[in-house]
């Protein structure tokens, strides 16, 4: 290592020799600085000091020369100075710097000193600072090396202590210009007085022994206490700022005198005599003068005039400090964009000091003003291709630009300016990696959010994994100062493999980021426990993607306590962090059905976020309409439609006016509050605003993806999704089938590039085909695609069971139900039996979530069991489904009756079947029981059920020869059928002709033959109608009536009638025989021989032997 290392060489003047406890305190510090930079980055520190009399070559081989003079200024010490100077202009080394120990009135100050002053004013005028701790050396010392051409490590301010590197390495409270900061030192007696009462109430806090009022008082301490570290941290870093001005400005040599008396008064914090000193008016004077007298001589002078407008600049931009410095002047930022005006016009007239144009860029920006900030940033990069030298600046330049550009929505120009810069840095690392490493891996960083945001996921992983590849390694030599940096590309990584569907890969790197953050924030809690708390919420989101519920909730909450526990110190800054959490929380309570606690969080994230967006609209309007969407959504699930309709509307208004503001930034969004509000005007049964509000978020997803395909494509097949399930449901599927195949068409080509992410999306579509062919009466179509869907799921639920075994055993499901409307019981035996296992699995998991998907199985199994004649396999999935069903309607009794009052219902034909009486009964009239409940509340939707209930209970107890019963039903279930035929003949004709015909047996088999006779007609009369509309469908319900009506009339004495009923009962017998002789030729048989005896007792042989052989030809062949 130390024969690699490079050596800057710093030279201590004699004068420090003579003061032993300051030089050795000097010595060891530079010592100290040099063990960590050589063990980082092969860079030795060297104090040098004078050897003996005459010796100048060690001043002259110094990097820095540092003269720290304290009392006198001895010839010694002159005569170093003079070398330095002498080595400095002919080889641009030593950098030299003077400062003076402050001493008291009291202190005699030596000739010598002010001889050696005088002699650094008149004849070398040589900038010198003072300082009255020798802390202010050591920061010096630290900003001359930063500005030196060896600018390899960070310095910052931080809680009051210097850092480097991430390292504390002395206290703040002794360097001039933060000692003498009126308004720092006030803050930090306050905060003082603050700890003090602070740090008694804390432990009575904590474990909990303060009432209410003693708690009100620590939330006011605590807060305070948040507000003014906030407050010394800011101040902090604007007099930092202020210094390294200071130190650029002595760095680079030629301070002018107002620089001087300014930053002397700095470093006493005494701003106002800054700003006197300098003075706009006086230095706009002064600059016009010398122009004017300049521009009267001839062309060679046009260097003078850069020298006086660039010693001008310099001026302004120390005035620009020290009001950047000054929190509590209220036109601050007004007269630091007058400043910047003025001397940016100089700084392009004559191409220099063009870094103060970058700053003012950087100023723009913060002020939100990206427009002008865009427009001065083209300008000065003009002035930079000028210049071919200042490449590095160039790619500064060009990473402000992507994101100016970026901010604005505008992410072609942004990744063109990312990628121009990425190239130049490039080429500088490859110069020299240790000074341009952190600059690339932090563009490389820059053009993987880029390529996230924009949908480019394979892009936004190289320069994440690149920009990860080098912070890894910077984490290594120095952990203290970059592996913060490396928890963010970890977390970055994390959320790109998220949200692509790769959820191994973005578990390793969210754990990572964890990991690194936890360690972190137990050294430094005030420090990073805001970035804990973001990656906690980052897991909460991953975990619930993943369906662990648990670990979710777990993850949320740790966010949620960190983000309280912040907001208690500082809510101004960590209320919309909070916030957003509470919208987590409640999404993820939702989809837990919790509804109570989801609307809680919803609720708090909305007050929070109201009270924000009164305060910034800018920043927090388009976060207050996303919670506006959630909570539309949640009310239009809970059945609370006005609510629903008024939050989706809300969020439409914000991001409309967004969306005019913006229209680059917001038209995804506001597509997406049309997408909801046409889900929630379907299923409102407005038709007509749903189809409008789905058109214009089509509308705008089809330009949004032709612009940007791989960011908007997937978006669009949603889209697409959503119209082919709206047109399904209005009845128009020939619409429908069509957007489902172009979502289909546009999740299947997205899957072949990335299968991990689009997999799932695509088997949902699958899914919604399926279910569409179905009820299209199309059975291998969706049969087809039922069993695609079940392929994938199959697959990618075996990689993570958590997220795809919901969607796996519906699918089972949706195809044991189309095989058994299909009658391929045992194809649907086998979905059903596998929907059953998986669904006890999710059950154990999740015990009460799905009993009702699982009653819905045991259902259908007790269907396909009954189908198959196999009774007491039915039986025993029917009661299984009953008593989940009645669990739940414990529960939410309006929810479940109809499903009860069905298997009632279902139990009672089974135990006919068993000839259980008792049973059939019990269940009958239970059924009977919760129809009559609900038809009260819902008779449009319930009547009908109501009434079949009745015809089933009057045939039960015409069986168990209770005509009374039996009747009392019959007549019930004819009533009640006769008045919802009256609202509605097409849907209730079969079922009224069947109840008349049920009520003609019944009094047929009672002798009543006029009442029989009467209802038969009835029925008659209904079915013709239906046959005639339906040819076929009625055959053989007519048949049977024709021929009881026939048995009627011979019994009633009227044989005309009973041969033309008969012999329009033969009519059809003949048809049914012609179509389907092997199941009716034995009924058209015996048909014949009641024809043959009908005639025989008519007298008319001739026609009974005519049936009678007829009837005897066929039994024969039979």
């Amino acid at each position: 290592m130390g024969d690699k290392a490079k050596d800057i060489k710093i030279y201590l003047g004699s004068s420090l020799l003579e003061f032993e406890d300051e030089r050795d305190e000097i010595e060891l510090f530079i010592h100290r600085i040099s063990g960590d930079f050589e063990k980082r980055y092969e860079i030795r520190l060297l104090p040098m000091f004078i050897k003996g009399v005459g010796d100048i070559e060690t001043v002259c081989e110094s990097d820095l020369s540092f003269f720290i003079i304290f009392t006198r200024a001895g010839e010694d010490t002159f005569n170093e100075f003079k070398n330095a100077v002498t080595a400095y202009r002919e080889s641009g080394k030593p950098k030299i710097y003077v400062y003076i120990k402050e001493i008291s009135d009291k202190t005699t100050v030596e000739q010598s000193i002010k001889d050696f002053l005088s002699e650094l004013e008149n004849t070398y005028q040589h900038y010198y600072g003072y300082f009255s701790h020798i802390d202010t050396i050591k920061l010096r010392i630290l900003l001359a090396l930063k500005f030196s051409e060896a600018s390899f490590f960070e310095v910052k301010v931080e809680s009051g202590k210097c850092m480097v590197d991430g390292e504390e390495v002395f206290s703040l409270s002794g360097v001039s210009e933060f000692a003498n900061n009126k308004n720092l030192r006030n803050l930090r007696e306050e905060l003082k007085e603050i700890n003090r009462e602070y740090y008694l109430e804390k432990p009575k806090y904590v474990s909990d022994k303060l009432d209410d009022r003693g708690k009100s008082k620590y939330a006011k301490l605590a807060s305070r206490r948040a507000f003014l570290l906030e407050e010394i941290e800011k101040l902090e870093e604007e007099i930092f700022k202020m210094t390294l001005g200071m130190s650029r400005e002595i760095a680079r040599g030629g301070v002018t005198e107002r620089q001087k008396v300014a930053y002397a008064l700095f470093e006493q914090g005494d701003y106002e005599g800054c700003l006197h000193v300098l003075d706009t008016d006086e230095m706009d004077d002064e600059f016009e003068r010398e122009i004017r007298n300049l521009e009267r001589q001839e062309q060679q002078i046009q260097n003078k005039k850069k020298a006086v407008s660039s010693r001008y600049i310099r001026e302004y931009r120390t005035r620009i400090e020290v009001l950047e410095v000054m929190l509590d002047y209220n036109k601050r930022f007004e007269e630091i964009t007058d400043c910047y005006e003025k001397i940016v016009k100089i700084a392009f007239e004559y191409k220099i000091e063009l870094d103060s144009v970058y700053e003012y860029v950087e100023f723009l920006y913060n002020q939100n003003r990206t427009q002008e900030a865009i427009q001065v940033a083209g300008e000065l990069d003009r002035m930079y291709i000028s210049n071919k030298s200042l490449l590095e600046n160039r790619a500064a330049l060009y990473n402000l630009l992507g994101i100016l550009h970026d901010h604005i929505n505008q992410q072609d120009k942004a990744e063109k300016y990312f990628l121009q810069s990425k190239e130049i840095v490039e080429r500088l690392y490859e110069k020299n990696p240790e000074r341009y490493e952190v600059g690339l891996a932090g563009t490389y960083n820059s053009l993987g959010v880029l390529y996230k945001d924009q949908g480019q996921p394979d892009k936004a992983e190289k320069y994440f994994l690149k920009s990860k590849e080098i912070h890894e390694l910077l984490s290594e030599k120095n952990p203290e100062r970059y592996e913060g940096v490396l928890a963010s590309v970890y977390n970055n990584l994390g959320a790109l493999y998220f949200n692509q569907g790769q959820p191994d890969k973005a578990k390793k790197y969210f754990l990572k980021s964890k990991e690194i953050r936890e360690r972190l924030c137990d050294k430094n809690p005030d420090r990073y426990e805001g970035d804990l708390a973001r990656i906690y919420k980052n897991l909460g989101a991953f975990y619930k993607y993943l369906s662990q519920a648990d670990k979710a909730e777990k993850y949320y909450i740790k966010s949620k306590e960190l983000y309280k526990n912040l907001c208690e110190k500082n809510s101004e800054r960590y209320e919309g962090e909070l916030a957003s959490v509470y919208n987590n929380l409640g999404t993820y309570y939702k989809d837990q059905g919790q509804p109570n606690k989801a609307e809680e969080y919803y609720l708090k994230s909305k007050e929070i976020k109201e009270r924000l967006c009164g305060k910034n609209p800018d920043q927090y309007e388009g976060e207050l309409a996303s919670v506006y969407d959630n909570l539309g959504t949640y009310y239009k699930d809970q059945g609370q439609p006005d609510k629903a309709e008024k939050y989706f509307l809300k969020s439409k208004e914000i991001r409309e006016l967004l969306c005019i503001k913006n229209p680059k930034r917001y038209k995804d969004d506001i597509a997406s509050v049309y997408n909801n509000l046409g889900n929630y005007y379907t299923d409102q049964s407005k038709a007509d605003k749903a189809e409008k509000y789905y058109i214009k978020s089509r509308e705008i997803h089809e330009l949004l993806s032709e612009k940007n395909p791989k960011r908007y494509e997937g978006s669009l097949a949603s889209v697409y999704n959503n119209l082919g399930f709206f047109y399904f449901n209005q009845g128009q599927p020939d619409k429908a089938e069509k957007y489902y195949l172009k979502s289909k068409e546009i999740k299947e080509r997205l899957c072949e590039k990335n299968s991990e992410r689009y997999e799932g999306e695509l088997a949902s579509v699958y899914n919604n085909l399926g279910f569409f062919y179905f009820n299209q009466g199309q059975p291998d179509k969706a049969e087809k695609y039922y069993l695609k869907e079940i392929e994938l799921y199959e697959r990618i639920a075996g990689n993570n069971p958590e997220r795809y075994e919901n969607d796996l055993v519906e699918v089972y499901y949706n195809l044991g139900k189309l095989y058994g409307n299909q009658g391929k019981l045992e194809n649907a035996k086998k979905y059903f039996l596998k929907s059953r296992e998986l669904f006890k699995l999710l059950s154990e998991k999740n015990p009460g979530r799905y009993d009702e998907d699982l009653a819905g199985v045991y259902n259908n199994l007790g269907k396909i069991y009954g189908n198959k004649g196999e009774l007491d396999k039915a039986e025993k999935y029917f009661l299984k489904s009953k008593k989940l069903f009645e669990l739940l309607s414990e529960k939410n009794s309006g929810r479940y009756e109809e499903d009860l009052a069905l298997i009632y219902n279902v139990l009672g034909n089974i135990y006919v079947n068993q000839g259980q009486s008792d049973k059939v009964k019990k269940y009958y009239l239970k059924a009977i029981e919760l129809y009559e409940r609900i038809s009260e509340n819902n008779p449009e939707l319930y009547d009908g059920d109501l009434a079949f209930a009745y015809l089933t209970m009057g045939v039960f107890y015409e069986e168990q020869d209770q005509p009374d019963k039996a009747e009392k039903y019959h007549l019930k279930s004819k009533e009640l059928y006769e008045r919802i035929w009256e609202k509605d003949p097409d849907l209730y004709e079969d079922d009224l002709a069947r109840a008349y015909s049920s009520l003609g047996n019944f009094y047929y088999d009672q002798e009543q033959l006029d009442e029989a006779e009467k209802y038969f007609l009835k029925a008659t009369k209904l079915f013709e109608l239906l046959s005639e509309k339906n040819p076929g469908r009625y055959e053989e319900d007519l048949v049977i009536i024709y021929k009881v009506l026939g048995s009627i009339y011979i019994n009633q004495g009227q044989p005309d009638k009973a041969e033309k009923y008969f012999l329009k009962s033969k009519g059809i017998y003949e048809l049914l025989s012609e179509k389907n002789p092997e199941r009716y030729d034995g009924d058209l048989a015996l048909f014949y021989l009641i024809l043959g005896i009908f005639y025989d007792d008519q007298g008319q042989p001739d026609q009974a032997e005519q049936y009678y052989l007829k009837s005897k030809k066929i039994k024969k062949r039979l």
